[in-house]
């Protein structure tokens, strides 16, 4: 994977067949950003 070549560790293993989270970006025609996220 991608994270895996950037060479990013994870501290925990994953959970098979699970989400580790979602997070949704609303993004404003002048760039400014709000993120919403929930684990």
């Amino acid at each position: 994977s991608k994270l895996c070549r950037a060479d990013v560790a994870f501290l925990s293993d994953p959970i098979k067949d699970a989400t580790t989270g979602t997070v949704i970006v609303l993004t404003t025609p002048d760039a400014q950003r709000t993120m919403l996220a929930y684990q």
